[in-house]
């Protein structure tokens, strides 16, 4: 399966675009999803509302877990199945241990190889607690009588003269009797209602004891096995549940990191390790071995191609597909991928182009889906960043869907830019973005609204989070720009480790919440401007 997403801090060309992608991808038999790494933002609920989607997943990380392992799955048994069932799967699965589970698939213990060896070295070799199809499968018997069906109880078999047995009254109610075809006790277990009855040699009956077994309620199995082969078998009858282990078990969860159960792993006496789900249902067993060469999960990165602007673990996964209209970042691949990079205004854009160059339909919701992210990233074709195929596309998407382009937006980006309710540093996060170049870092926020005169009434508040983020990542620029759209420019707030740069990176003094404008594209207008200053700075 393939994992989809944007950046973090999604936009709504980022959102789009996952959707979008994996929409295309599905419909070529790809298994993929759709994700964000992190929340969606009210521009973003109001397209996905408008066009009839669903929010794609939240996804924390890529790093390898414990599900992307290759770990045994043998089947699990029962509690209630016998000792010997256990022996024979492990047999016939290569497995030593096995997993016992409730009627929930939640794991109740497991058992072992050594665990079978050791309960008959050290078990009680006299007590049976069984079932009665659990001892008839062992004995390979067959049921005559069904009287109890719940076995417990003590082993006596019947090697004594007959006397000797009536006169030391060894029956009752809790005695399984292994006897032979010898008729008089076999009616003396009868009269003592003996737990169960087995008779061993495979010898038919008389039609007296036949009838007089039919009578009671002992339950009466026959076998051809012998007295002694019956006696080696019969302790395997046992449930599992007698010696399987429960106490202090060692567990692992689907989506525990790989990276934080080594430890665990190395230093524990046990090699296998039962893996779980979160409701604690049983998948299968890992070892040391499993942790050699984990599967890489398959991710596909749209609207991005920096590590610093991508999920947790991202080196750990297996990039298959980028595509993106940014500058080209330092996301490297071991193996050769598509990479569809385009200087256009939205990764939306070229999504578009992808379903044309595949022949794909595009139909009405998703027409009006990545109209939006075009219209989003481009400020309604307004941008600097704007080109003739975005122009195009989206006249072409309108004639699927037919919207009325500039009322549209206006609900769009009303929708997007209400700071209502959120706070300062949610304000500064909304659209945050880490850049990287020859070893210097920046970063960048950039809102859009429509109520300046807000932001400017939390200017100091909004320059704490600014400071905090700069000093805490120890950026050598970090800006805030607050689009005001119907002003086309934007007011900047900064911080700055290097002395007297951004005087350079805008050619003119400059002060908080100066207002430049013409300026309202971050990655065209900012991004490179801010490293060509601090390289002249560093040259200097």
């Amino acid at each position: 399966m393939i994992h989809i997403f944007g950046h973090k801090n999604p936009d709504t060309d980022s959102i789009v675009s996952a959707l979008a992608l994996a929409h295309l991808k599905q419909q070529q038999g790809v298994t993929c999803t759709p994700y964000r790494l992190g929340d969606v933002n009210k521009e973003s609920q109001f397209v996905i509302d408008r066009f009839g989607f669903k929010a794609p997943n939240l996804l924390k990380s890529v790093k390898p877990v414990v599900q992307d392992l290759n770990y045994d799955r043998p089947p699990a048994i029962k509690p209630t199945d016998s000792i010997l069932y256990a022996y024979k799967l492990m047999h016939e699965t290569k497995s030593k241990i096995l997993a016992i589970t409730d009627e929930d698939k939640r794991l109740s213990g497991v058992i072992t190889m050594k665990d079978i060896a050791m309960s008959f070295i050290d078990g009680i070799y006299n007590k049976v607690n069984t079932s009665l199809e659990n001892m008839n499968n062992v004995l390979e018997g067959d049921i005559f009588n069904r009287g109890r069906l719940d076995i417990k109880g003590r082993i006596a078999i019947a090697a004594y003269y007959q006397d000797t047995l009536f006169e030391g009254d060894y029956f009752d109610e809790q005695t399984i009797l292994v006897v032979g075809n010898r008729y008089d006790i076999i009616e003396y277990g009868l009269q003592k209602d003996v737990c169960l009855l087995i008779i061993t040699g495979g010898k038919e009956l008389s039609e007296e004891i036949e009838e007089k077994i039919k009578n009671s309620n002992v339950s009466v199995i026959k076998t051809d096995y012998d007295t002694y082969k019956t006696s080696q078998y019969i302790l395997q009858a046992n449930m599992v549940e007698t010696i399987m282990a429960t106490d202090q078990l060692i567990k692992f969860y689907e989506d525990d990191l790989v990276d934080e159960i080594k430890e665990t792993l190395l230093n524990s006496r046990h090699s296998n390790f039962p893996v779980v789900d979160l409701h604690s249902r049983y998948q299968g067993f890992m070892g040391r071995r499993h942790m050699l060469k984990p599967n890489r999960k398959k991710v596909m990165l749209v609207d991005h191609n920096e590590y610093r602007q991508s999920i947790e673990g991202l080196v750990e996964a297996e990039i298959v597909e980028i595509i993106d209209h940014h500058k080209i970042g330092d996301i490297s691949t071991k193996q050769p991928v598509t990479f569809i990079n385009s200087p256009v205004g939205s990764t939306s854009t070229i999504i578009y182009h992808q379903y044309l160059i595949n022949g794909m339909e595009v139909k009405k919701s998703m027409a009006g889906l990545l109209l939006s992210g075009i219209l989003s990233d481009t400020l309604n074709l307004k941008s600097p960043t704007t080109t003739n195929q975005d122009r195009q596309a989206v006249c072409a998407l309108n004639e699927i869907c037919d919207l009325d382009i500039e009322e549209f937006f206006r609900e769009m980006f009303k929708a997007g830019t209400s700071l209502e309710g959120i706070n300062e540093e949610e304000i500064f996060y909304k659209d945050f973005k880490e850049f990287g170049n020859e070893g210097s870092m920046i970063g960048v926020s950039q809102v859009y609204t429509l109520d300046i005169e807000d932001v400017k009434k939390r200017q100091d508040k909004i320059m704490d989070v600014l400071k905090t983020a700069h000093q805490m990542n120890q950026y050598d620029v970090t800006l805030l720009l607050v689009t005001d759209v119907s002003r086309s420019g934007s007011y900047l707030y900064y911080e700055s480790s290097l002395p007297g740069v951004m005087p350079m990176i805008f050619d003119r003094p400059i002060n908080q919440g100066v207002f430049i404008e013409e300026l309202v594209s971050r990655k065209k207008q900012v991004i490179p401007k801010v490293f060509d200053a601090i390289d002249n700075h560093k040259k200097a």
